[in-house]
């Protein structure tokens, strides 16, 4: 059967992609054993060069997306928000079709993301900004890292104690290693501290669990949908070409083209698309 061939996914897209892939297995890997670090019988130092390993990562995770999101306002155009938000007029239409074609015979194509893609990448953006912003708040509160870190151990410092000198916030089951650290800090403000901290490591293990839930419901989809020989997704992720057996319902109109990168949706095998384009 022949395929309908277009290139969607710009080189920014992909590499922003892979980027957030690598950085999320790595986020998730050191971010369970520091949390795990008590069964796993972790040590101050495992702890504190786990902790850096896990900032200086998640520094990158937040570079990439805030440059994702910039590219989601100014980049090509299945790149663009307004066609991945699902707050765009018409979307409840295209996702109870979407839904209804699951179940049937046809299930619509799209160039971009389908309107479950959709809802999951607003998703992910979403307990991505959570997970990001409450990280940074955690590394300052934790190892006193940039960008709230000095101004962290400067507040809760002892007054005889210089801010640099204050020891890492350990976990509790570092007795002894917990103890000296409270013994460089004020414990007025220490306290102050805890009680902004505490609500946030809630909020953060819980985007955690969720982070995974989301994903693992993500890879079954793309693997389901590889499958089913819906869409190549896999290797779109890689070339940015998607191939499909029928033309993609959300083909862009003819004054549309002219808002998509060089790159973007060239045919470049099997019939011609009947649209206003190549008439």
């Amino acid at each position: 059967m022949s395929l309908n061939e277009f290139h969607v996914w710009g080189r920014s897209v992909r590499v922003f992609h892979w980027i957030n892939f690598i950085s999320f297995l790595l986020l998730i890997f050191s971010g369970s054993v520091v949390h795990y670090g008590m069964e796993l019988g972790l040590s101050l130092d495992g702890y504190v060069l786990l902790k850096k390993i896990h900032t200086l990562v998640g520094y990158i995770f937040i570079a990439n997306l805030l440059w994702r999101i910039v590219w989601g306002w100014t980049g090509s155009y299945y790149a663009q928000w307004r066609h991945i938000l699902p707050f765009r007029q018409g979307y409840a239409r295209s996702f109870l079709e979407y839904i209804r074609g699951m179940f049937g015979r046809h299930k619509p194509s799209f160039l971009g993301h389908n309107p479950l893609g959709r809802l999951a990448v607003s998703l992910f953006i979403v307990l991505f900004i959570i997970q990001g912003s409450s990280g940074l708040l955690l590394t300052g509160t934790d190892i006193y890292m940039p960008p709230f870190g000095g101004a962290i151990s400067q507040y809760i410092a002892a007054p005889e104690v210089d801010p640099s000198e204050v020891k890492p916030n350990v976990p509790g089951f570092m007795t002894s290693l917990r103890a000296e650290m409270l013994a460089t800090v004020n414990p007025v403000t220490y306290t102050k501290m805890l009680a902004v901290r505490n609500p946030v490591v809630t909020m953060h293990i819980w985007c955690y669990y969720l982070l995974l839930l989301l994903a693992a419901l993500h890879i079954a989809a793309v693997v389901l949908s590889e499958i089913n020989l819906d869409v190549n997704i896999i290797s779109a992720t890689f070339t940015g070409k998607k191939s499909f057996r029928d033309i993609p319902v959300d083909l862009p109109e003819e004054e549309k083209w002219r808002q998509i990168d060089t790159q973007s949706l060239n045919k470049v095998q099997t019939h011609p698309i009947k649209t206003e384009a190549n008439k």
